[in-house]
């Protein structure tokens, strides 16, 4: 659902946001509309598909956890101390770490095994599994920016670089290191792990002449506040998922509904502070006016042959003397509905402005109607 937002402009730089009910149009008959606001009213289907890749996501996660304790189930302990738990497994074809645990297939025995120890110990050390839960389940509430996944592999990198690293600053030898990756490129671990990534293989034999410390850390700090600050943009621009206080549905307001042009120095000013409430025909303005707009609109014949459905947002001006005016679609669906809408509200009756510190005060309406079929 999408509420229409309220913005008053006077000549002091103040302006008051309103949230109020929207406006539904249903037909079956063509003879007029009727406004439902009721929680079966509407249905946001862009939600619904956002949601569901979110779920797809995090269940692909909660699997590959999954996967991983029927691994640890099906391996031998063969080592566990305060820093990790190393697992041996016939049944695995990759080496990989997660959280403190350690997991080495079988047919690894002696110097790779130490090797590959010394690799996996440091994932663990440097805490990596957390870094690559958080990445899922920031990648499961933006799966749609493109920039997770570039950084999601470049991160991957620097967690493989960093563990080369160390296994190198033991006196590992870099030629028989190099050797393990070739040999251990093939096969696979659970993607929500650290891994002997084969994809990677190359780009680390360059990286080991001239990999530092310092240069890898700053880069996975860069990299992991990119991350957070992505999360937070969205957050920051989903001020457009409000409460419906009237029945419990979530509503989604369009962004363009916080589009409007204001100077810098217009001031927030809550609504209840609005000395006069706007009024239409005596009454609650938001009530009122949505009763009489469902009242006024017919749902246009060609709409319904051809089985048109969708929601409009029109906006529209109450000046200081009450007449509407500056009537504009910000979003349409056809150019029959759209005329409709345009048509109604462009015969409004006057209104009663609204006051604020003793003055009578614009008022900008953006209001949504959904046209919907049975």
């Amino acid at each position: 659902m999408i509420f229409p937002l309220i913005n008053i402009t006077v000549n002091d730089p103040y302006m008051s946001v309103y949230v109020f009910d929207p406006v539904y149009i249903i037909s079956n008959s063509g003879k007029g509309a009727e406004t439902h606001l009721s929680e079966l009213a509407g249905i946001d289907y862009l939600l619904v598909f956002y949601l569901s890749i979110s779920v797809i996501h995090l269940t692909f996660s909660f699997m590959n956890l999954k996967r991983v304790q029927k691994i640890r189930k099906q391996s031998s302990l063969i080592d566990k101390n305060e820093i990790y738990s190393l697992y041996i497994s016939s049944n695995l074809e990759s080496p990989f770490s997660f959280g403190k645990s350690l997991f080495i297939p079988l047919i690894y025995k002696g110097e790779d095994r130490e090797m590959i120890a010394k690799h996996e110990v440091s994932h663990i050390i440097r805490n990596h599994t957390a870094d690559i839960l958080l990445l899922n389940i920031i990648t499961a509430v933006q799966w749609f920016n493109p920039f997770v996944y570039l950084i999601k592999g470049k991160l991957v990198e620097i967690h493989e670089y960093q563990a080369d690293m160390d296994v190198l600053k033991c006196g590992t030898d870099i030629i028989k290191y190099q050797e393990l990756l070739l040999f251990s490129q093939f096969g696979v671990a659970p993607v929500i792990s650290n891994s002997f990534h084969k994809s990677l293989t190359f780009k680390r034999f360059i990286k080991m002449e001239n990999l530092k410390q310092s240069k890898a850390g700053v880069s996975a700090i860069v990299l992991f506040a990119s991350a957070i600050l992505l999360l937070f943009s969205v957050t920051s621009f989903s001020k457009s998922v409000i409460p419906d206080n009237s029945s419990g549905i979530p509503a989604i307001v369009s962004d363009q509904l916080f589009q409007t042009q204001k100077p810098d120095s217009v001031k927030t000013l809550p609504y209840d502070l609005v000395e006069v409430k706007p009024k239409f025909q005596g009454g609650d303005a938001p009530t009122m006016f949505t009763k009489w707009v469902a009242e006024n609109i017919v749902y246009p014949e060609k709409a319904k042959k051809d089985s048109v459905q969708g929601r409009v947002i029109v906006q529209f001006v109450v000046d200081e003397t009450g007449k509407v005016g500056n009537v504009k679609i910000l979003r349409g669906v056809t150019k029959e509905i759209d005329a409709e809408v345009f048509r109604v509200v462009s015969k409004s009756p006057v209104w009663e402005p609204g006051i604020v510190k003793g003055k009578k005060a614009k008022v900008q309406f953006n209001l949504p109607i959904a046209f919907a079929l049975k």
